[in-house]
């Protein structure tokens, strides 16, 4: 079962089975000014994607 939880800080933690597999938290394109989410997975691997939906699915894909 994969939950994406809404912390306190305004971050996510995303689990997978009850493991953590990563966190999101909004942040802006510096070329843009965008809205953008940046998503690092639990081994330490960055991403930045331009939905929440988005950053789940690539902290997914980094969980091995």
């Amino acid at each position: 079962m994969v939950q994406l939880t809404e912390n306190d800080d305004g971050t996510w933690t995303l689990t997978y089975f009850g493991k953590t597999v990563g966190w999101v938290n909004k942040c802006r394109y510096i070329d843009t000014g965008k809205r953008a989410y940046r998503a690092m997975s639990v081994h330490g691997e960055l991403c930045y994607v331009s939905s929440l939906q988005w950053a789940k699915s690539r902290l997914l894909e980094m969980y091995h």
